[in-house]
């Protein structure tokens, strides 16, 4: 997974966002390597439901070399605590839903 993010991040002339899920094989030890090139510049962190203790754990080995977006899904009460912990940025499905229908806008049907 490594080696994929960073051919990417090598061909690319803008930022890299890495997104960590739980369906994710991107351990603590490859997102410390990933977070020393110097394009890729965030974590979306998915929850795959109140993992606060995940993230706290996974942000505190990993540091903050990169900005941290958790996607709340439905879970907004818990934005307050993820950004305590060292969150940054916030999305929801209803921030998802407006941006697939504005992309759509864009480019027509």
């Amino acid at each position: 997974m490594y080696q994929h993010i960073k051919a990417i991040a090598a061909s690319v002339g803008i930022g890299v966002v890495v997104i960590k899920s739980p369906e994710s094989d991107l351990t603590d030890g490859t997102m410390n390597e990933l977070s020393k090139i110097n394009n890729v510049v965030a974590v979306k962190f998915e929850p795959g439901g109140n993992e606060l203790a995940l993230f706290t754990d996974t942000m505190s080995r990993v540091g903050d070399e990169l900005a941290w977006i958790v996607n709340t899904h439905h879970e907004n009460q818990l934005a307050s605590r993820f950004y305590k912990t060292g969150a940054r940025a916030f999305m929801d499905a209803i921030a998802q839903l407006r941006a697939r229908s504005r992309s759509q806008d864009i480019q027509g049907p």
